[in-house]
Parts: structure tokens; sequence; C-alpha cells
């Protein structure tokens, strides 16, 4: 049988939490390094909710708060509205934008 996108998750979660290593820290000594929500190229509700649903399964809180910054970071730096149907894909040093 498929295994769910909530079962994926948690293999995944699984998986990370096996191989993370505590240090004896109480919390994340990783800051949480998104651009502030006024900063944002693109926001989204659902990337927003799996953060807040995921980030607490991980183990080691580290490992949680990198992948909070990482998992949304192509969301919030390079992707821009250009109306309700398109977006922009900044693509870095290419002086090119794609419309998706």
């Amino acid at each position: 049988a498929a295994m769910t996108a909530p079962g994926r998750y948690r293999l995944v979660l699984a998986v990370a939490a096996a191989a993370a290593v505590r240090h004896g820290q109480a919390g994340a000594q990783i800051p949480d390094a998104r651009p502030l929500p006024d900063n944002r190229t693109f926001s989204s509700s659902a990337v927003d909710a799996q953060i807040r649903e995921l980030q607490p399964l991980f183990i080691d809180p580290d490992l949680g708060q990198l992948w909070a910054n990482c998992w949304p970071s192509t969301l919030d730096t390079t992707v821009w509205m250009y109306n309700e149907t398109d977006t922009f894909v900044i693509t870095g040093d290419i002086q090119a934008m794609w419309l998706r």
C-alpha cells in the first residue's frame, strides 16, 4: 500500500531523529533565520502550518530549527507573485526570470 503524505513526513522525521545527536541543550541553539513575513517574496499558509506541525516532532531542537529555516527558503526568497495565477521564479545570478 502507498504511504500517505503524513506517513512519509513522519518517516523522514524518524530517520532524522535517529541520526540526531543531543548535546544536552534544552532548546535550539540555531536561530530562526527566516525573513520576517513582510520581507518574504511569497507566503504559504500551508507551508507555515506544516512547519508548526512538524518542527516540534524533531528530537534535536537544532535539527528542527535548521529544517524550519531551510524547507521554506525557496518560497521565502525566490518566488514572486506576478498576478493571481502567475509567479516569477528569481533565478539568482542568471539575468532572467522565468514566468511560471
